[in-house]
């Protein structure tokens, strides 16, 4: 440390304490100039553990930055898909409405007719109301996410109650394009800044044990002054005003009644926490990939199934259709196998949606992806 120092005073001595010379005057002033240096040798390297843990600690800042931008890119994209997913919802539902007005159009026309009874026409006007509130639900999800993208992407209140998201491109080829590598190599979780984070807190925590064991050993300072000091402004600067002085000194802790002792136990305690913290970390980050993968082909496994069975209920349909129109089955059979087929393409809607899903929150749990740098 180097501080510059300017003093003046003016005092006043006892004329009767006999430290005067006789006529002398008891009042004086005194001008003092200077400048003053200090220096600790960091023979034990206390200075250089503290300032790797600051350094460690402000790296597990930064990387905790990582994070947040981390989960904020991650709910974005689930945001979307989520939108996206309920655009196709809402576009199934209004088709499926249009076919079941168009159904109870026919109904009320056979009825009028005399060709079936009214509870034909009952069944088919329920079966319309009730896709109808499925379509208003659906619009109600797609008009709430599209308000929670707009708080995510930072937009005015204005453009949150009355949201513009572009849409882009449709579910379906999202969830063709949205491929996984088959194998993914451990070492890109080291750059998850959860890690990351929880490496440098460990490695902070160790450099506190040393830190708090160079308390331990002798204290190596270095001083030195330099100035000048008059009773008379116009002498101040003359150089038979200079003064200077260097002096070094050791201290050498004896007795701390164990302060020194519990001080390095805290330290090592915080260590074995962070070293606990940071296992912990490692094992999420595993876990997090694993369920992460399973959901992605668990929802492609339920994928494949459920567009056999979309396949299998349209041909149910087709023939429940047939067995009506000829008489041998009642139009409850119908509207059953019409309720599956919708239930079933509303499904897997849903399940793509979680695949797009399990691929952002893969994204998430390999730190920012799967995609290796480029080597220069």
């Amino acid at each position: 440390t180097v501080d510059a120092n300017l003093a003046a005073s003016r005092s006043q001595v006892s004329e009767h304490a006999g430290k005067l010379q006789p006529g002398a005057n008891p009042r004086y002033n005194d001008f003092q100039p200077g400048i003053t240096a200090a220096f600790e040798i960091d023979f034990w390297g206390k200075f250089q553990r503290a300032d790797e843990a600051a350094r460690a600690r402000m790296l597990a800042l930064e990387a905790g930055r990582g994070t947040v931008l981390a989960s904020l890119y991650a709910n974005v994209a689930q945001g979307y898909f989520a939108l996206r997913g309920f655009d196709a919802q809402v576009a199934l539902a209004e088709q499926t409405l249009a076919t079941r007005r168009e159904n109870l159009r026919l109904q009320q026309k056979r009825f009028e007719g005399g060709v079936v009874g009214e509870l034909d026409v009952q069944q088919a006007a329920a079966e319309a109301a009730a896709i109808e509130a499925t379509l208003l639900t659906a619009q109600q999800n797609r008009r709430a996410t599209e308000a929670l993208l707009a708080t995510l992407l930072g937009r005015s209140p204005a453009a949150i109650v009355q949201p513009v998201i572009a849409r882009g491109t449709a579910l379906e080829t999202l969830y063709t394009r949205a491929a996984v590598p088959a194998e993914l190599p451990s070492d890109l979780l080291n750059r998850r800044p959860d890690l990351i984070a929880a490496e440098q807190q460990l490695v902070a925590a160790n450099a506190d044990i040393g830190q708090a064991k160079a308390a331990y050993y002798p204290t190596i300072k270095l001083t030195a002054g330099l100035g000048y000091e008059s009773r008379q402004l116009s002498t101040l600067f003359e150089p038979s005003s200079l003064f200077w002085n260097l002096a070094s000194g050791i201290t050498q802790p004896l007795f701390r009644a164990g302060s020194i002792d519990a001080v390095v136990a805290g330290a090592e305690a915080r260590k074995a926490q962070a070293t606990a913290q940071y296992a912990l970390a490692v094992q999420g980050a595993f876990r997090d990939v694993h369920d992460s993968l399973n959901a992605i082909a668990s929802a492609e496994a339920l994928v494949t199934t459920a567009e056999k069975r979309i396949v299998a209920l349209r041909e149910v349909l087709r023939l429940a259709n047939l067995r009506y129109s000829n008489g041998y089955s009642s139009y409850l059979e119908v509207l059953n196998a019409q309720r599956d087929l919708s239930q079933a393409e509303a499904g897997v809607i849903d399940v793509k949606r979680a695949q797009l899903a399990g691929v952002v929150a893969l994204y998430k749990a390999m730190g920012g992806g799967w995609a290796t740098p480029a080597k220069s």
